[in-house]
């Protein structure tokens, strides 16, 4: 199974990997990795993880405050949202149109 992003994800992705640049070297490759390694069990095992909104499903990342939120469909996951974990749980919902 693969992925995909949703536009919005991404850019929540590349901005918080920013934002961990600009605080202390090398936080930013930790947090990427951190996040690629959530987004990989889940492409492996999508239904392991709880629903938050059904049929959205949540996965915390390990070692960060954030979340990857993502819908599985046959052939792939999208990633709905990388979510910081103090965010309106539901500032995402609007992506499942």
């Amino acid at each position: 199974m693969n992925f995909k992003w949703h536009p919005e994800a991404l850019d929540e992705f590349e901005k918080a990997s920013f934002y961990y640049r600009s605080k202390v070297s090398g936080l930013d490759d930790r947090f990427e990795a951190s996040v690629r390694a959530g987004i990989d069990s889940v492409v492996l095992a999508p239904q392991m993880w709880p629903y938050c909104d059904e049929p959205a499903r949540r996965r915390l990342i390990d070692k960060f405050p954030y979340s990857v939120i993502y819908v599985e469909f046959d052939q792939f996951v999208v990633i709905l949202a990388v979510m910081h974990n103090s965010r309106d749980p539901e500032y995402w919902k609007h992506r499942l149109d």
